[in-house]
C-alpha cells in the first residue's frame, strides 16, 4: 500500500471516531436527569378578621398558598418578626408556644389552602403592627415564600 492510502484510512478511522458514528448507542444507558425540579411557590397574605388586643392567643393574620406544590405539614416550618424584632419560630397547634398555626387533617399543604398564624402565650401585637412572615420548607432546608409587612390591627 502507498503512503496516501495508509494516511487516507487512519484519516477516515479518526474522523468516524470522533463523530460517534461507530459507537453503538444501544449499548450505552440513557442519561438519567437526578437533579432536582425547581419548585416555584407564591403565598399571600393578610390580617385577620379578629382584632388584636393586649391579650395573648389572638388571630393575627393568614397565610394561603397560591401556587406550588403540596407539601407536607411535618415539614413546613413558620417564622415571624414582629414590627422588625427578634424573629419567632411559630409551633404547628400549640398555644403555649410563642406563636402558634393551625393545620388541617389531611396531611399537606396545598394551593388553595391557608392557615391562620396567632399568638401563643404571650402578647405579640397588642394594637397594631407590621409582621413579617418566612416559609420554610424544613425537609430540604430552603424558604420556600416571604409575605412582608403585613398590616395587623
Amino acid at each position: 500500500m502507498n503512503m496516501s492510502r495508509i494516511c487516507g484510512a487512519l484519516l477516515l478511522s479518526i474522523t468516524l471516531l470522533l463523530a460517534g458514528c461507530t459507537v453503538d448507542d444501544a449499548a450505552q444507558p440513557p442519561l438519567v436527569d437526578e437533579s432536582p425540579s425547581l419548585q416555584l411557590y407564591a403565598f399571600d397574605g393578610g390580617d385577620s378578621s379578629e382584632s388584636t388586643s393586649t391579650n395573648a392567643s389572638d388571630e393575627l393574620f393568614y397565610v394561603m398558598m397560591s401556587q406550588g406544590s403540596p407539601i407536607n405539614w411535618t415539614s413546613v416550618g413558620v417564622t415571624i418578626q414582629v414590627d422588625s424584632s427578634v424573629p419567632i419560630n411559630c409551633q404547628q397547634n400549640d398555644p403555649s408556644a410563642d406563636c402558634t398555626y393551625d393545620v388541617d387533617s389531611d396531611n399537606e399543604w396545598g394551593v388553595g389552602e391557608e392557615i391562620i398564624i396567632s399568638e401563643g402565650a404571650i402578647d405579640l401585637c397588642s394594637n397594631s403592627c407590621s409582621i413579617d412572615v418566612t416559609i420554610k420548607n424544613t425537609e430540604h432546608e430552603k424558604i420556600i415564600g416571604n409575605i412582608n409587612d403585613i398590616l395587623v390591627e
